[in-house]
C-alpha cells in the first residue's frame, strides 16, 4: 500500500487456530512508523462455507451478538496471540534483520560501474513503488543489529521525496572498480526547490553488490544537514577498519566535488529562466 506521504508493506508470520476460530499475524513495516515493527492481528471465524473474517473485528457490538461459547473461542486465541507476541516481535524483528547482508567485502572482490548503476537505479524503482520488502534486497548494513532501523528512517525519508519529485533522477557520478563505489545523484526536491544529492555507497558482498543502507551521507547544504553528516561519520568510523573508512571518506569527497559543480550549474540554468 502507499499514498503521497507513507508507504507499507507486509508478510504473514503466523498462524494461530483454536477450534473454529483463528489469527493471522501480519509483520506490516511502514514509512509513517519507523521506530516500531508493527505486528497486526486479524481474527477469522469458521462457519459452514469456510472461513471468514470474524465479525468482532469491526465492532463491538457485532462480538456481543455472537453466541458465547464463540467469543470465548475468539477471546482465547487472541489471548493465546499476546501470549506470543513478545517471540513473534524478537522473529519478526530477526526476520527484518535478515533480509539485509553485513556490509562487508570479501577479499579481492569489486564493483563494477555498471552493476553500481544498475542496483541504484533498481532500489530508486522499487521506493518510488512503494515495495519496501522488495527494495530490502538491494540492501547491506554497517551495523547488522541497530543498522536496520537507521535504514528504515532513511527509505522512509527517501520515500517521501520520490513523491514530492517532479523531474527524474539524474546521474551525477559514478566512483567504481574497487570493493566500494559510490553512485551520486541529483534528486529533484518538488515545487522547484534546488535539488539534493545523496551519495549511494555501494559495496561488494558474497551476494552481489548491496547499497549501504543505514548511511545516508548527503552534500551539506544547510547546517542541519551537516550535522547529520557528523553522525554518520562516526558510525561509519566505529564499524569500519582505518583503510576502509578513509576510502568511504574519498569516495564522499569525490561526491561533494562533483555535486557541489552540477548544483552551480543548476543555479544558473534556473536563474537564467
Amino acid at each position: 500500500h502507499q499514498n503521497d506521504t507513507a508507504a507499507s508493506d507486509g508478510r504473514l508470520l503466523e498462524v494461530l487456530q483454536h477450534e473454529d476460530t483463528g489469527v493471522l499475524v501480519f509483520q506490516l513495516i511502514s514509512t509513517a512508523q519507523i521506530e516500531r515493527l508493527n505486528l497486526t492481528p486479524l481474527l477469522l471465524i469458521r462457519d459452514d462455507t469456510g472461513w471468514a473474517i470474524s465479525p468482532g473485528v469491526t465492532t463491538n457490538g457485532n462480538f456481543e451478538k455472537m453466541e458465547e461459547a464463540k467469543q470465548e473461542r475468539q477471546t482465547e486465541v487472541h489471548r493465546r496471540f499476546e501470549e506470543q507476541k513478545e517471540e513473534l516481535v524478537r522473529r519478526a524483528t530477526a526476520d527484518l534483520q535478515n533480509r539485509f547482508v553485513k556490509a562487508g567485502p570479501p577479499e579481492g572482490a569489486i564493483v563494477e560501474r555498471e552493476e553500481a548503476e544498475q542496483l541504484v537505479r533498481k532500489f530508486r524503482s522499487l521506493l518510488r513503488e512503494g515495495k519496501l520488502l522488495e527494495s530490502f534486497a538491494c540492501g547491506a548494513l554497517l551495523d547488522p543489529e541497530k543498522g536496520v532501523w537507521d535504514a528504515l528512517k532513511s527509505m522512509s525519508y527517501e520515500y517521501r521525496g520520490t513523491k514530492q519529485a517532479t523531474a527524474a533522477d539524474r546521474e551525477v557520478h559514478v566512483q567504481a572498480g574497487r570493493s566500494w563505489a559510490a553512485v551520486s545523484l541529483r534528486v529533484d526536491s518538488g515545487q522547484g526547490g534546488a535539488p539534493d544529492y545523496p551519495m549511494y555507497l555501494v559495496v561488494a558482498t558474497r551476494e552481489g553488490p548491496r547499497i549501504v543502507v543505514d548511511i545516508g551521507l548527503r552534500l551539506a547544504t544547510n547546517k542541519g544537514r551537516e550535522v547529520l553528516n557528523g553522525r554518520v561519520w562516526k558510525r561509519v568510523e566505529a564499524q569500519l577498519g582505518e583503510k576502509e573508512s578513509a576510502l568511504v571518506r574519498s569516495l564522499f569527497e569525490g561526491h561533494v566535488e562533483r555535486s557541489k559543480s552540477d548544483l552551480a550549474e543548476w543555479v544558473k540554468t534556473n536563474k537564467s529562466k
